[in-house]
């Protein structure tokens, strides 16, 4: 991580001498070509360790060395401060020196400030201290504090201190779930590992579903194997079907081919469905023959008509001409109607009137008449009165039906994703 200079105002650095934060004033000294070099404290070494692991707990701020003297940071020093990301800094320490001395009247200087930025930087400096030199008395301490706002943010900053060191302190149950789920949150930007770990262990039914999706989404930015890893390890729940989608869709834009290796390992079923329509799409998007020549490998019976459909769709977002001409190609029936629809209904979506003649335009099959209701739908939901009169103008009694049955039924959209599971 690169350091961070704390260039403050009428203040030329900050330095580490024993635990304790100095300033240096700008005024010269007699020893100001002197050095001091002191031997690395405990907390120094833990953010060496923290930082080669790949983690960055929140108390790890590089300091820069400077001269010392004698005169400790203050509020007032901090106070002083204009640029938001300095002045911030400088309460965090603040509160590590504080809490170092005497967590309580840590915890009152802290109260005596107005609630905002510089009262919450000054908490997690002090409770970024304690949950590492005495956590049970630091769990004890935050759930003292009087303001629920300040103790969840308290206790959330124990909960992260202790995710990144490994420690092992009772109560980190004392979360709340919205808590430990803002924990995880904060986590996952920083090592997703730790925090699938935490995530486990603190939240239980919707919220961990929800936290591993996001922990997927985010883990496959990086590292789609691990994250693809980390969805074998999390078992069936809730958001389990989501995560997976989730992962494939990242997979496939860095990768799509060993994306699609990946999701036909899966069993038969609507994970499997969801992992191909969301790689379908995703390789679609960037090269829609790849995508249509994998498709053509798939079992009929096994993703294959859930892949075309989301090519198809995905396809006609950028040429609906072209995605609706090679759907309308397809040999297989159900396959034929399912990649009609969903070309026809992208393509409603932004030209109806285009879409529709193409609709009508199709040979007397089962497409045909998915496609006019699904051009239904889609025109109803951007222009009620043009939608319902080219229903009316239908010379089908069968077409006109459907259409007229897609107006007032057909509000959901494509579809085909799968719900929360």
């Amino acid at each position: 991580m690169n350091k961070i200079a704390l260039l403050l105002a009428g203040i030329t650095g900050i330095a580490l001498a024993g635990g304790i934060f100095y300033t240096t004033r700008s005024t010269p000294s007699p020893t100001a070509n002197a050095t001091t070099t002191s031997p690395a404290s405990p907390e120094q070494q833990r953010l060496a360790s923290t930082n080669a692991a790949g983690g960055e707990s929140p108390s790890s701020i590089r300091r820069e060395d400077s001269l010392l003297q004698t005169t400790p940071l203050t509020v007032a020093d901090a106070k002083v401060i204009d640029d938001p990301a300095r002045r911030k800094i400088a309460f965090i320490e603040l509160g590590g020196i504080l809490a170092t001395s005497d967590p309580q009247k840590a915890l009152e200087t802290a109260s005596s400030l107005a609630s905002g930025d510089d009262r919450r930087a000054l908490l997690r400096g002090i409770f970024s201290q304690l949950a590492l030199s005495d956590p049970k008395k630091a769990l004890e301490i935050a759930k003292s504090i009087a303001d629920p706002y300040d103790q969840r943010f308290a206790l959330k900053t124990l909960a992260l201190e202790w995710a990144f060191s490994g420690t092992s302190a009772d109560g980190t149950a004392a979360l709340d779930s919205t808590a430990a789920m803002s924990v995880t949150l904060a986590l996952a930007d920083r090592n997703p590992a730790i925090a699938a770990a935490f995530a486990q262990n603190e939240l239980t039914g919707r919220e961990l579903g929800m936290a591993n999706v996001t922990l997927a989404r985010k883990w496959a930015q990086t590292d789609p194997k691990g994250a693809a890893t980390f969805i074998s390890q999390i078992g069936e729940g809730p958001g389990r079907n989501w995560a997976v989608g989730t992962v494939a869709d990242q997979w496939a834009q860095s990768d799509p081919k060993s994306a699609a290796a990946w999701v036909e390992k899966f069993p038969e079923g609507r994970e499997r469905n969801n992992a191909i329509e969301r790689v379908s799409s995703a390789w679609a998007a960037a090269s829609p023959a790849d995508a249509i020549a994998w498709a053509s490998t798939l079992p009929a019976e096994s993703g294959q008509n859930n892949a075309l459909r989301s090519i198809a769709q995905t396809w006609a977002s950028s040429d609906p001409q072209s995605a609706f001409a090679w759907a309308s190609s397809i040999t297989d029936p159900k396959a034929q109607s399912s990649a009609v629809s969903a070309a026809v209904g992208r393509w409603a979506s932004t030209d109806p009137q285009s879409a529709a003649a193409a609709a009508l335009g199709l040979p007397e099959t089962e497409a045909k008449q998915a496609a006019v209701s699904r051009v239904a739908g889609e025109w109803v939901r951007s222009d009620q009165p043009s939608a319902a009169a080219w229903v009316k103008t239908l010379p089908d009694p069968a077409l006109r039906e459907a259409a007229t049955k897609a107006l007032t039924e057909r509000r959901g959209g494509e579809g085909g994703r799968g719900g929360w599971r």
